[in-house]
């Protein structure tokens, strides 16, 4: 097995945990926003 391959893939993986966690903070954030407008208009 090459040693180099299991480094890429931990960074690989950190890397989209990373961006996923991001994407779920914004994604809460906006719904978060809408559900303010959405009370705010009713």
């Amino acid at each position: 097995m090459d040693k180099k391959k299991p480094e890429m893939i931990t960074i690989g993986s950190i890397k989209i945990g990373v961006c996923k966690s991001m994407l779920a903070v914004i994604f809460l954030h906006v719904l978060k926003e809408i559900k303010i407008q959405f009370l705010m208009d009713v």
